[in-house]
C-alpha cells in the first residue's frame, strides 16, 4: 500500500467503504405482558441465519426479508440488549423501554485500548524515524521529543474522535471539522508554523497528495526539523529527506517494513479483540489497523454503517423519551447508524403510562389516574401485600360512579387509623387528589 496516500486513502475507505449499509426497521408494539416485533432487514442476506434462530420463517421479496414474532424480553436481532417492562393494575399499566444496538458501552475500556494503540503507533514512529536519522546530531532532540510531548499530543487527537462521536453528528460531517480541529492544534503547539495551515489542510482537500505544491512535500521535514533546534530559515537538513511526502516517505517506508526490528516490535503486540487484522501475519496492514486506531478511526473499514429505523405504538405520550412523539399515529419514531462493536451504542428508551379507561370509568366515574398520576398508582398498588390488594379491590368495587367519590372516600375515614397504620391509607389520599378534594385531617 502507498505510505503517502494512507493520510487520505484510509479517511476515505473508513467514510465511503466497499460494502453496502443493512437497513433495519423496526417496528415494537405492546402484546400482552411482553412485545410485537416486526422487522423489515434490506441488504442482510448476512443475517439470515441467525435471525433464523430468533424468529419464524421470514417473507421473502425482492432482497427485503420481512420477520416478525411476539417476545417477552427485547431479542438481540439487530445486535445489543435491552429492557420492555410492563407494570400493571386495574386501573392502567405503566411501560418501559430501552434498547441499545451494538457498539460497546466500555468508555473506559475504549479510552484505555486507544491510548494502548497510540503509545504503539508512537513507538514504531520512533523507531522508524532512528532507522534513518541515528547518525544525526539532532536525532536525539527529536527522539526525546516524540517520546513525551508528541505521544501526549497524538493521545490528545485520537480522543477528540470521542468527543465528536459523542455529539451525534455523522463522519461525514465532522470529518472534515476534525482535521482542521488537528491543523489548528499543530499551530497552537508549534507544530505547523506561519502561513503552513492551508498546506496542511490540501492534504485532506479532495485533490488529496497528487497535486503537491512544494510547501506541502517538505511539510513533514520542516515539523522535524523545527524539534531538532533548527530555526525555519536554517533549511532541512539532508538527513530529513526521507519525510518528503512525494517521495522519500515512500520509499523510507519500504524498507523499513522490510526489516527485522519493524516485525519484531509489530508481532509483539498482543492481538486485542479491538483490533480485526485484514490478513494476519501482514505487517503493514497490521500497522495501518495499529495507525486507524491512534486516530481514533474504526476498524470497520470495509463496511458502512448499518442503518435502524424503529416505530413504537404508545396509547398515551411518553413521560420521557429520547423519540419523536406522533401524537397523530400514536407513536414514537427513531433513526440512528451503528457500527458493529466501536463507539457508544445506538440508544432508544421510552417511559409511558396507558391507563384503563374502561374500569376507572366504571368505578370512579371518569378517568381520574393517567399519566404520573397513574405511575404514582400502580406502584404503590403493585407494593401491596395480597390482603391489602384485595381490600382496596373491593373498596373500589363498593364505590357509586354516579355519585360523588370524594364523599365516599371520606366515608372511608374511620378505617384509616393513625397516619400509617393503614397500608390505604396512601391509595385513599391519592384517589381524594385525583377527585381534587382536599384530605381532611
Amino acid at each position: 500500500m502507498d505510505i503517502k496516500r494512507y493520510l487520505v486513502v484510509l479517511v476515505c475507505s473508513v467514510l465511503v467503504g466497499c460494502s453496502s449499509a443493512t437497513v433495519y426497521q423496526l417496528a415494537v408494539s405492546p402484546d400482552g405482558e411482553g412485545m410485537r416485533r416486526e422487522l423489515v432487514v434490506t441488504n442482510g442476506g448476512e443475517l439470515e441465519e441467525m435471525l433464523g434462530t430468533i424468529f419464524p420463517a421470514p417473507v421473502v421479496e425482492e432482497g427485503v426479508s420481512r420477520y416478525s414474532g411476539s417476545f417477552d424480553a427485547v431479542p438481540a436481532d439487530v445486535g445489543g440488549s435491552g429492557t420492555w417492562r410492563r407494570v400493571t393494575s386495574p386501573m392502567g399499566s405503566v411501560y418501559l423501554y430501552a434498547e441499545r444496538f451494538r457498539g460497546d458501552d466500555d468508555l473506559v475500556g475504549q479510552v484505555e485500548a486507544r491510548l494502548l494503540a497510540t503509545d504503539r503507533l508512537a513507538d514504531l514512529l520512533i523507531v522508524w524515524f532512528e532507522s534513518d536519522l541515528s547518525g544525526d546530531p539532532g536525532w536525539p532532540a527529536l527522539r526525546g521529543f516524540m517520546d513525551t510531548q508528541l505521544r501526549h499530543d497524538m493521545k490528545n487527537l485520537s480522543l477528540y474522535v470521542l468527543e465528536l462521536e459523542r455529539q451525534g453528528q455523522a463522519e461525514d460531517q465532522w470529518m472534515p471539522a476534525y482535521f482542521a480541529r488537528v491543523g489548528q492544534y499543530l499551530v497552537d503547539r508549534g507544530y505547523l508554523g506561519d502561513g503552513e495551515l492551508q498546506a496542511w489542510l490540501s492534504l485532506f482537500s479532495s485533490n488529496g497528495p497528487g497535486l503537491l505544491g512544494e510547501s506541502t512535500d517538505g511539510l513533514l521535514q520542516r515539523m522535524a526539523a523545527r524539534r531538532m533546534g533548527l530555526e525555519d530559515g536554517a533549511g532541512v537538513p539532508e538527513s530529513l529527506a526521507f519525510l518528503r511526502i512525494s517521495d522519500g516517505i515512500q520509499a523510507s517506508w519500504n524498507e523499513f517494513r522490510s526489516t527485522e526490528v519493524c516485525a519484531e516490535l509489530v508481532g509483539g503486540w498482543d492481538g486485542d479483540d479491538s483490533i480485526e487484522s485484514l490478513e494476519v501475519g501482514h505487517v503493514e496492514e497490521s500497522v495501518m489497523l495499529v495507525l486507524l486506531s491512534a486516530i481514533g478511526m474504526e476498524f470497520e473499514i470495509f463496511s458502512s454503517p448499518d442503518e435502524v429505523q424503529l416505530t413504537l405504538a404508545c396509547a398515551s405520550e411518553p413521560l420521557a423519551t429520547n423519540g419523536v412523539w406522533d401524537a397523530e399515529a400514536k407513536r414514537v419514531t427513531w433513526d440512528g447508524q451503528v457500527r458493529e462493536r466501536f463507539g457508544l451504542p445506538l440508544f432508544f428508551y421510552a417511559y409511558w403510562a396507558e391507563s384503563e379507561a374502561e374500569y376507572q370509568e366504571a368505578r370512579f366515574g371518569g378517568v381520574l389516574f393517567e399519566g404520573e398520576s397513574l405511575v404514582k398508582m400502580v406502584g404503590w398498588y403493585t407494593g401491596l401485600s395480597d390482603e391489602s390488594r384485595q381490600r382496596w379491590d373491593g373498596f373500589v368495587g363498593s364505590l357509586d360512579p354516579s355519585g360523588s367519590i370524594p364523599e365516599q372516600v371520606r366515608a372511608a375515614r374511620t378505617s384509616w387509623g393513625q397516619e400509617g397504620a393503614d397500608p390505604l391509607r396512601e391509595g385513599y389520599t391519592q384517589l381524594f387528589d385525583a377527585s381534587s378534594v382536599d384530605v381532611e385531617e
